[in-house]
C-alpha cells in the first residue's frame, strides 16, 4: 500500500491542526519543499514564498490568499462561493452562525468568508478567517432555528453560545480535501467519526441544578424505563447528604460545582469545582472524570481553572466553547472539550411554541445529527418541565436502537473513545484490542447532495447508508483493505 502522507502542512498553525485532528486525516508538517505528500496545505500564517512554486505541481489548499491573488481573484472575473449559501454545507451544523463573524459578505469579488475551487490550477482557496485566542471566549445570544423555516421568532429558543463557527471550518476543509484528493488521483483516507460497528450515538446529559429528591427520582425512573445510560453533572450543594442516590451502573457522575455559579476569580472557580469533586468521591466512592461549569460559560478564568485541574478530568463540556460538533482540545493544557446540543426542553419556557413543535424540534435535531454521522447529545434538567419531549424522543431512540441504527452511551464513553481515536495512525502495526476500535475509511468522490428531510431517518453507516453515494473501503489496523 502507498504510504505517502496524504496532506502536508507547510507550517504549524493551531487552528488548522485542530481541524486535521478532528477530521482524522493522514497528515504531517513538511520539513522542506522537497518533502513528499499528495496534497499541500498552506495555513494562514505561511509567509515563505517558496511554497508558491511548489503549489504549481501539487494540488493545494490555500488559506493565505496569495495564490488566489496570483490568479487574479480580486479582478471580479472568478466565481466565489459564499460558505453559508452552498448545498454541500447546509447540513454541516445545527446551531446558528454568528451574523457578524460570518454572514457579513463584501460586495466585491473577495475571498473573505468565501471559497474558490480553482479547477485549472488544482487549488482550493478558502477565505474563512481563523479565530484568535481571545475570540475563543466570545459568545452571543443565538436564536435557534426550528424545523419549520417559517416559524416566528417567538417560537424559537435562544441560548448564549460560542461565536467561532468551528463546525463550519471543519466541513469547509473536508469539502476542499475531497476536491484535492480527486485532483491528486488518490482516495481520501480518514478516521470514521464513530467507532467500528457503531452507526450512530445518542447521549443523555443531565445538569442536576437545584434538583430535589422527587425530581431526580422521577427523571431517573424515566431513563430506566427506556434503558438509557446518562451522564449527570452534579450541583452538590443541592444534594447534600443524599449523593448516594446517583450511584447506579447506568449513571455516570460528573462535576458541576458545589454552588451553581460561574463568575468570580479563577481561585474561587477552582475551589468550587475541586470541592465538588471531593464531596462526590467521599460520599459515593466514585471518581468523576467529567466537568462542566454552570450556564455553559467558557471564559479566560474558566480556561485557567481547567489548566490547573487538567490531570483531574478526562473531559469538559461547555457550549460556551463549542456546540453541535465533534470533540476537540482548546489547547494542550486543558481537558478535551465535548460539545453538546445547547438547547434543552427548558429553553422553550419563554417561547410560544406548542408542545408538539418542541417535540418535533428535538426529533429533527436527532435525525440531522444522524445525517451528519455525529452523536446527538441531549441536554436536560430535572427541575424543568419536559413538555412531552422525553417520552417522544426516547421512544424514537428506542426504536432506532432496536433496529441497530443507534447506540446509547455516556459522555465518558464518548470522550474516552475520541481520545483513543486521536492516537490512531493509518499504518500502525499494533491492532487495537478495544471492541469499539477506530476504523479508517477510504473515500472516493463526493456524496450526492441530499435535501429530502425524510433521508435524515437513515443510519449514517459508511457501507449501508444510502446517503453515502461515494465509494467507501474499510481499512483494518494494518492499513490493509478489508473489503
Amino acid at each position: 500500500m502507498n504510504t505517502t502522507v496524504q496532506f502536508g502542512l507547510t507550517k504549524y498553525h493551531k487552528g488548522v491542526v485542530t481541524l486535521l485532528q478532528q477530521l482524522g486525516v493522514d497528515w504531517t508538517i513538511l520539513r522542506d519543499e522537497n518533502s513528499s505528500c499528495s496534497v499541500m496545505i498552506l495555513p494562514p500564517n505561511e509567509d515563505d514564498a517558496v511554497w508558491n512554486d511548489v503549489s504549481l505541481d501539487k494540488p493545494t489548499i490555500d488559506y493565505t490568499g496569495r495564490l488566489a491573488r496570483r490568479q487574479g481573484v480580486t479582478s471580479g472575473q472568478v466565481h466565489l462561493t459564499h460558505l453559508l449559501d452552498t448545498p454541500w454545507n447546509q447540513h454541516s451544523w445545527d446551531v446558528p452562525i454568528h451574523p457578524i463573524t460570518v454572514r457579513t459578505y463584501p460586495k466585491a469579488q473577495s475571498l473573505h468568508k468565501s471559497m474558490w475551487i480553482d479547477e485549472p490550477s488544482q487549488c482550493c482557496h478558502i477565505g474563512l478567517p481563523f479565530w484568535s485566542h481571545s475570540q475563543q471566549f466570545q459568545s452571543w445570544m443565538a436564536p435557534m432555528g426550528m424545523e419549520q423555516p417559517t416559524a416566528p421568532p417567538t417560537h424559537r429558543p435562544t441560548e448564549r453560545i460560542h461565536q467561532i463557527p468551528y463546525a463550519l471550518h471543519r466541513n469547509t476543509l473536508l469539502y476542499a480535501m475531497r476536491h484535492a484528493c480527486v485532483w491528486a488521483g488518490v482516495p481520501l483516507l480518514r478516521k470514521a467519526m464513530l467507532p467500528k460497528g457503531v452507526s450512530n450515538l445518542f447521549i443523555v446529559r443531565v445538569d442536576s441544578d437545584y434538583g430535589t429528591k422527587e425530581s431526580v427520582k422521577t427523571l431517573q425512573n424515566t431513563l430506566r424505563t427506556f434503558d438509557l445510560p446518562s451522564t449527570w453533572f452534579l450541583h452538590t450543594e443541592a444534594h447534600k447528604g443524599w449523593l448516594e442516590m446517583f450511584i447506579d451502573p447506568s449513571i455516570e457522575i460528573a462535576v458541576h460545582g458545589v454552588r451553581h455559579q460561574s463568575r468570580g476569580s479563577s481561585e474561587a472557580l477552582y475551589r468550587n469545582i475541586m470541592q465538588s469533586k471531593k464531596e462526590i468521591e467521599i460520599e459515593t466512592g466514585i471518581r468523576p472524570t467529567g466537568v462542566a461549569v454552570p450556564f455553559g460559560h467558557y471564559t479566560p478564568q474558566i480556561s485557567e481553572v481547567y489548566k490547573r485541574c487538567k490531570d483531574s478530568f478526562l473531559y469538559a463540556s461547555d457550549f460556551g466553547f463549542d456546540s453541535d460538533n465533534v470533540p476537540h482540545w482548546p489547547n494542550e493544557q486543558e481537558p478535551l472539550q465535548v460539545p453538546i446540543h445547547p438547547i434543552c426542553p427548558g429553553s422553550f419556557r419563554r417561547t410560544k411554541a406548542s408542545h408538539e413543535q418542541i417535540q418535533q424540534y428535538f426529533l429533527h435535531k436527532l435525525h440531522s445529527s444522524m445525517h451528519r454521522g455525529e452523536p446527538f447529545i441531549f441536554y436536560h434538567h430535572p427541575m424543568q418541565e419536559d413538555m412531552g419531549v422525553l417520552t417522544t424522543l426516547f421512544e424514537r431512540v428506542a426504536e432506532l436502537r432496536h433496529e441497530h441504527l443507534l447506540e446509547t452511551w455516556t459522555l465518558h464513553q464518548w470522550a474516552d473513545w475520541w481520545t483513543i481515536r486521536s492516537k490512531a495512525t493509518p499504518y500502525t502495526t499494533i491492532p487495537d484490542p478495544n471492541a469499539n476500535s477506530v476504523q479508517w475509511i477510504s473515500e472516493e468522490g463526493f456524496p450526492k447532495q441530499e435535501t429530502d428531510s425524510e433521508s435524515l431517518l437513515w443510519s449514517y453507516n459508511p457501507l449501508d447508508n444510502p446517503l453515502r453515494q461515494w465509494k467507501s473501503i474499510l481499512l483494518d489496523e494494518l492499513g490493509q483493505r478489508t473489503q
